[in-house]
């Protein structure tokens, strides 16, 4: 299910600076799909059969830092591959560093032609997530991921104004990296 969110409202973000509360308005919003190694991209190379990409930074969903952007994203997959999340860089989402066999997602749980949104997760500027992909195809492959789903522009609120928001009904906490 997407996010009740339109332009318009605010939204106080989460998860980024503990000692600053970051409260923006969402000035305007469109649908987005970026998807990995998509010929401009190379975020992965070739992974051999049984062995691991490594964790790989996915920064270029946003290229461009000013305005910021909040995205909902939901990962979607093709290949068989296994993919182990940290939503944001270094917060585990889908997994733990300690037993990566708990949780992970594939093609099964999320294919690229029907993206489950109960996988779905926040995002903003230098908050990218960063995946590892585990290959236990017979073969070498190069990993890809897609993501789909909405990107915000935001505008920061200015602090005189901040305590008047906190009160409205259109306030929204947004934790980044989860739902």
């Amino acid at each position: 299910m997407e996010p009740d969110l339109k332009v318009g409202f605010f939204v106080e973000i989460v998860g980024i600076d503990k000692e600053k509360d970051h409260i923006y308005e969402i000035i305007a919003q469109e649908g987005f799909t970026y998807e990995t190694n998509d010929g401009t991209t190379s975020e992965f190379s070739s992974v051999n059969s049984g062995s691991e990409s490594g964790s790989k930074t996915i920064a270029n969903m946003e290229p461009d830092d000013t305005p910021k952007h909040l995205y909902w994203a939901v990962p979607s997959f093709e290949d068989g591959c296994e993919y182990y999340f940290k939503v944001p860089t270094g917060t585990d989402r889908f997994s733990v560093d300690e037993n990566k066999s708990i949780a992970h997602l594939n093609n099964l749980k999320s294919p690229r032609f029907a993206p489950d949104p109960k996988y779905a997760f926040w995002a903003i500027n230098d908050f990218f997530p960063a995946i590892n992909a585990k290959n236990n195809q017979g073969f070498a492959i190069t990993p890809k991921v897609y993501f789909d789903g909405l990107k915000y522009k935001l505008e920061e609120v200015k602090a005189d104004r901040k305590a008047g928001i906190r009160s409205q009904a259109k306030l929204s906490k947004i934790n980044i990296g989860g739902l």
